[in-house]
């Protein structure tokens, strides 16, 4: 398989769209607010492969960093204002140090308020800022946005406070900015990605008890692909009803049914686990049956290419066959995948974006498959863009700190 191959317009290697991105945030900072920022916080997107609703199940998910990218560029103001520059809507909020209060009207800087507010609480003199938020990732559901910005604003108040949160405190302070201050979703394992994630790792999140590893790319030198195909459908076409499913099995796992846990009736037979859920409507009894599959497919022994690949299959059959999530277009791309011989497995893939379709085949089978795919743009109207997947690294930040600004 060739990874630049000119005769395919849609194959493309991802970290063309994030040089772009790097390029233009520093240009945006500087229009808008007249200085270079002092701290430049990178985050990735998360693509969870296995596992898209373990955070509400208490399952297994096999996430990764992927290309998508949030800027978070903060420069110091001489009063007490935060100024906050959406640039991907244009949008522009500010607020006062003294008054860091949830307001429904200032919708996406609130994720911003409800760390400075925790550390306000605890001491920290919080100064006045310019910031600027650049990237693609700002164009996804509220939760992976939410999760960015706010892993963002923490690790920019790590640095700026040249203070060194451990993983639990800062876990914490995510999670109560998120759900607590904002009202929004917080998943665990896509803000753990976004902290430790590595370069040609995976992380295998344990809902459960909170565990991750790290695994190495069971895909990379093998006779393997795992194909990551960006359908082209706009966010907003999939957006309300990806949202309510997450929001129907949240709220269904959130409830205190003393016979619903998901991890004891994995290990129950057929005949018990419809027994115990007699009582559920049919939507219910297929949220709960779609997650006792999604459990038992990302519960690997072994990370192998041919493990992995079964157990997204296995997971990909049952979100679209019981929970009935499916969309013409992916389903499409999906039909094509299965009449190749060399197809070993595919899903729907969880970014938060969404519309996106993961293909693990034989290499030497990547150019037929591709040959497959061509009339999807004459047959849609949107256009494809196919790349072999690649786990990249979680976030970095970049900056001095401010060594006046470190006491409380």
């Amino acid at each position: 398989m060739k990874l630049r191959d000119d005769s395919c317009s849609f194959f493309y290697r991802f970290t063309v769209s994030s040089i772009i991105a790097m390029t233009d945030y520093l240009e945006k900072h500087l229009a808008e607010y007249g200085s270079e920022p002092l701290i430049t916080v990178r985050v990735p997107g998360v693509s969870r492969f296995l596992g898209p609703f373990a955070d509400y199940s208490r399952g297994c998910s096999l996430c990764a960093a992927d290309s998508r990218i949030l800027e978070f560029c903060l420069s110091l103001r001489s009063d007490t204002q935060i100024k906050v520059y959406n640039s991907l809507i244009n949008d522009r909020k500010h607020f006062s140090v003294s008054s860091l209060k949830f307001r429904r009207e200032d919708r996406w800087a609130n994720y911003i308020k409800g760390v400075l507010s925790q550390l306000a609480s605890e001491g920290y003199k919080i100064p006045g800022m310019n910031i600027t938020l650049c990237g693609d990732i700002l164009s996804g559901n509220n939760d992976i946005v939410c999760s960015a910005i706010i892993v963002a604003t923490c690790l920019s108040m790590e640095k700026f406070f040249n203070i060194s949160l451990e993983d639990g405190v800062r876990s914490r302070m995510i999670v109560k900015a998120c759900l607590s201050f904002s009202g929004e979703n917080c998943s665990n394992s896509v803000v753990r990605t976004m902290l430790c994630a590595e370069k040609g790792k995976y992380v295998f999140f344990n809902s459960n008890n909170g565990d991750y590893s790290l695994i190495d790319n069971p895909f990379k030198g093998g006779n393997y692909a795992l194909l990551y195909i960006q359908s082209g459908v706009p966010i907003n076409v999939m957006r309300d009803e990806i949202g309510r499913k997450y929001s129907e099995i949240k709220e269904l796992c959130g409830r205190s049914y003393p016979s619903l846990s998901i991890p004891v009736m994995s290990n129950l037979p057929d005949s018990e686990v419809r027994e115990r859920i007699s009582n559920f409507t049919e939507d219910e009894k297929r949220m709960v049956l779609y997650l006792i599959e999604e459990l038992k497919s990302a519960n690997l022994s072994s990370f192998s290419d041919i493990n992995v690949a079964k157990a997204v299959s296995r997971t990909g059959k049952a979100m679209r066959n019981t929970l009935e999530l499916s969309f013409p277009e992916l389903e499409w791309i999906i039909k094509r995948a299965s009449e190749n011989a060399s197809c070993i497995g595919s899903t729907l893939v969880a970014t938060g974006g969404n519309g996106i379709v993961g293909v693990i085949i034989n290499r030497n089978s990547v150019d037929s498959f591709l040959s497959k795919l061509e009339d999807y743009e004459h047959i849609f109207g949107f256009k494809m863009k196919v790349s072999e997947f690649e786990p990249l690294g979680g976030a970095v930040v970049l900056g001095k700190e401010n060594e006046n600004s470190s006491d409380k």
